[in-house]
């Protein structure tokens, strides 16, 4: 269906007000916009939003947020392509839970990098993510130096994650003022929990910290699954 010139007028002009116009991502983006994608859409709309205090992005959602994502990596490294300077409440799912069984969708976006992003947006004050576990903990970096600081932060909820504590102990570098975490640490079966880890990412927040809820559950695989 042809688009009529003043829509995609209106759309340009969306996008500049946004800063869109300032990244690599300008023309593909407008174009999607214009061909009704999904993601490119949903994306205009978060950006468009000015004072978004409240955010929920759902897995299938975040596993094709590939502008999104792009857009908070410029976001972190200087240039103003989002609003989100008022988002204080951030929830971000990456798995299922039926019972007492998890099921991973296995998709390359379900890495940790996908989601370190949104751990330098300013106002942040409760965050849930389901975060994926790291393949190798030496090799954990945040995305741009220095690593975030989420003086706001109060509230740290980690469901259904299987993250390493020494991840969480990178992570509770930056939460200077935790007051509640609530961390799961699905084990692989054959898996081992590194608790001295655990007790050195409890130390960063030992003076803070007033509420704390961990359960190191074991990973099994649904019936049928290979």
């Amino acid at each position: 269906m042809a688009v009529s010139t003043s829509y995609a007028a209106l759309v340009e002009e969306a996008l500049r007000q946004v800063g869109i116009d300032r990244t690599d991502i300008h023309e593909k983006m407008r174009d999607d916009v214009l061909k009704n994608d999904f993601d490119a859409v949903v994306t205009l709309t978060l950006l468009i939003c000015p004072k978004i205090t409240c955010l929920t992005l759902g897995l299938h959602l975040l596993l094709n947020a590939i502008y999104l994502r792009t857009i908070l990596c410029h976001n972190i490294s200087g240039v103003r392509t989002s609003r989100f300077e008022y988002l204080s409440s951030l929830k971000l799912e990456t798995a299922f839970l039926n019972g007492s069984k998890v099921r991973r969708i296995k998709h390359p976006y379900l890495k940790i990098d996908a989601y370190l992003p949104f751990l330098y947006l300013p106002a942040l004050q409760d965050i849930e993510v389901n975060l994926p576990r790291v393949r190798a903990c030496n090799s954990f970096n945040w995305p741009m130096l220095p690593p975030p600081k989420l003086l706001s932060l109060s509230t740290l909820r980690l469901p259904e994650s299987s993250v390493q504590p020494e991840i969480l102990h990178s992570i509770l570098l930056t939460t200077p003022n935790l007051v509640s975490l609530e961390y799961d640490c699905w084990q692989f079966r054959g898996g081992r929990f590194d608790a001295s880890a655990f007790e050195a990412a409890l130390e960063t927040v030992k003076n803070t910290l007033t509420y704390l809820k961990a359960n190191i559950p074991l990973l099994v695989k649904n019936d049928g699954e290979k």
